[in-house]
């Protein structure tokens, strides 16, 4: 639906009102790119002063941590680059860091960029305290003797005229834009058609990341890929601690071979049928994960629900990120996606089967479903919380004698549930066997024989590694959200960090995105508990069970095991809360939807587009 001729001017001065003053604010931003590197993880900070006011204070100042294994940081100064005078650049704030600053480069939208790099302008550094070894070539490099090492430099003046024509034109370009995208939101929201149009778009840029990104800068991909590896020459799974399997050991002493996962044997036998391909054999497995998101992809763009299924998997890039680098945790994504959509969506193979379709293939149809219902014996133990929902949905069901859909033949659910569950126990009694039923024994040797000594099993705890088996060394539970922000840290990473999680967004990325994620779970928890009747509110205290409980098993193991708080375990979250909004879509306003999952949808992708594919080692 149009909006009206004066609706459409009046929204149109309001977006150029808003507009203008958004490109205002911006000419007062500078950003600020560092490229350093630094013996050890450290805080970067910048003072400056202006012709009206010459003090050094924490008003006028920014700073950045300084993860040691990043390349380059941002941060951003709340001034224009004409309104500087001098800068107070402090490095760090430990003694005896060696550090190597190669560049630092400022942005602004309208002063342009001005760059300190090379042996002239690093020699305009002057040393204020805590400086040794100071060589100003084509880096500036130096070891801090205090606490407090700092420099002085001049800053140069590029004057620059202030341009309000310039920002005019542009606030109504940006308006114009604004407008069309308001005066046809209806027709997107509409069946949720941005959904499919918006999935394709996350996997153009998820293939453009595992194309430029080095191997093995995403989170233990070594150690998946070794894994994988091992299956191309290797029909069955070997027994633990095997000589031709140690090379897929970590340093915790232990093996991906060793666990339920069936996604190694699945990728290790993929590379042998495109061994043909002329690509390295980390990016035909990249590839792999791109290939099950772009499934998904194509069933959103086939069936309506599915994309009421598939709406969450949009509301963070860390979920894409999954995609776009070999791990096993993708296939478990897909796995239960895949299964959410057999049973919630009308239209699929299952649900057609169960209404007495038989369609051509009929045989193959069903070894598929076997398939996918093998599979999820074998996801990671995190996605097993979403069998568990459907346990739960099941059990409400028939607590409110709720009217199931027309079911004529149940016998396909049957051979489907029997022949996976036989496979699954075919392929779990042979591992069982090959370590003679002793399997969990034999983890625990093979950890103490080739373990590095921090991790294990027989190591003193105080001689373990700081973030190890914290509960036996009588840290309170309490201790993992005071001391040690388990909550902060889960919340980042669940919502925008790549590599091994350095590499992130600004804190007020992650505060907007969450204000949006809340206000949607708020809409739908209100809607489906007020218009859902018995079932909708037992349906959202089962999601919120699940919920709870795979976050207190987060919890429990990072207290128990190693704390290591990692968003991307709770990517089952996403399946849990599609399967909500796809069970009650008829409920629920596609406008609200699709309004309060624009906006985290588009800050991550400025997320991936801005901090992975720039950021990420090459």
């Amino acid at each position: 639906m149009q909006l009206s001729r004066t609706r459409y001017w009046l929204t149109f001065l309001a977006l150029f009102a808003c507009s203008f003053a958004g490109l205002l604010v911006m000419a007062d931003q500078t950003l600020v790119r560092v490229e350093i590197k630094h013996s050890r993880s450290d805080t970067f900070k910048i003072y400056w002063t202006t012709e009206n006011d010459a003090s050094w204070t924490e008003s006028k100042s920014a700073k950045v941590y300084m993860n040691s294994r990043k390349r380059y940081h941002l941060l951003r100064m709340p001034i224009a680059l004409n309104d500087v005078v001098q800068l107070r650049i402090d490095p760090g704030d430990h003694k005896g860091v060696q550090t190597q600053v190669r560049a630092l480069t400022f942005y602004n939208l309208y002063s342009g960029k001005l760059e300190f790099r090379g042996k002239q302008a690093f020699k305009k550094f002057e040393p204020i305290k805590h400086v040794s070894d100071l060589r100003a070539g084509s880096t500036l490099s130096f070891t801090s003797t205090g606490n407090d090492p700092g420099f002085l430099v001049d800053f140069p003046r590029n004057q620059v005229a202030w341009m309000p024509g310039l920002m005019l034109v542009q606030a109504a370009i940006l308006a114009l834009f604004l407008s069309g995208l308001i005066s046809n939101f209806a027709w997107l929201s509409e069946e949720l058609r941005w959904v499919p149009a918006a999935m394709l778009l996350v996997a153009v840029v998820i293939t453009a990341i595992a194309i430029v990104s080095k191997f093995d800068t995403h989170p233990d991909e070594y150690v998946h890929f070794r894994a994988a590896s091992y299956y191309t020459s290797h029909l069955v799974p070997p027994e633990v601690c095997d000589p031709e399997a140690r090379y897929t050991y970590s340093v915790y002493g232990v093996s991906r071979l060793d666990n339920r996962e069936i996604a190694y044997y699945v990728q290790g036998r993929y590379l042998n049928l495109v061994d043909f391909v002329p690509v390295q054999d980390y990016l035909k497995l990249r590839f792999f994960n791109i290939a099950l998101f772009l499934i998904l992809t194509l069933l959103a763009f086939k069936h309506v629900r599915a994309r009421y299924l598939f709406l969450p998997l949009l509301l963070t890039p860390q979920a894409w990120y999954l995609f776009s680098y070999y791990n096993s945790d993708a296939l478990s994504l897909f796995a239960v996606s895949l299964l959410a959509y057999q049973i919630f969506v009308p239209q699929s193979m299952l649900r057609q089967l169960l209404i007495g379709v038989r369609p051509p293939g009929y045989v193959l149809w069903l070894l598929g479903l076997s398939l996918l219902v093998a599979m999820q014996y074998w996801v990671k133990l995190n996605y097993m919380f979403y069998p568990i929902l459907l346990g739960m949905l099941a059990v409400s069901w028939w607590l409110t004698k709720h009217r199931l859909p027309d079911l004529r033949h149940t016998a396909p659910v049957w051979i489907a549930l029997a022949l996976g569950t036989a496979i699954f126990l075919t392929w779990e009694g042979n591992r069982q066997a090959i370590n003679d039923f002793e399997l969990a024994d034999r983890v625990m040797d093979c950890r103490e024989k080739i373990s590095v000594t921090r991790y294990k099993p027989s190591t003193p705890l105080e001689d373990t590694h700081y973030n190890y088996r914290l509960k036996a060394k009588g840290v309170p539970l309490s201790d993992i959200f005071i001391k040690r922000d388990w909550a902060e840290r889960i919340f980042y990473t669940g919502l925008g960090a790549y590599g091994y999680t350095e590499y992130l967004n600004q804190n007020s990325h992650y505060r907007i995105v969450s204000v949006f994620i809340m206000l949607l779970l708020i809409y739908l928890a209100l809607n489906i508990g007020r218009y859902g009747g018995a079932i909708g509110r037992l349906s959202l205290l089962s999601t919120l069970a699940a919920l709870f409980g795979i976050t207190a098993a987060a919890v429990y193991i990072n207290w128990t095991m190693d704390f290591q708080p990692q968003g991307r375990y709770l990517m089952v979250y996403l399946p849990i809360v599609g399967t909500l909004i796809a069970m009650f879509w008829q409920i629920l306003n596609v406008r609200w939807l699709s309004a309060l999952a624009a906006v985290p949808f588009l800050m991550g992708l400025y997320s991936m587009l801005a901090v992975a594919l720039v950021e990420l080692p090459r």
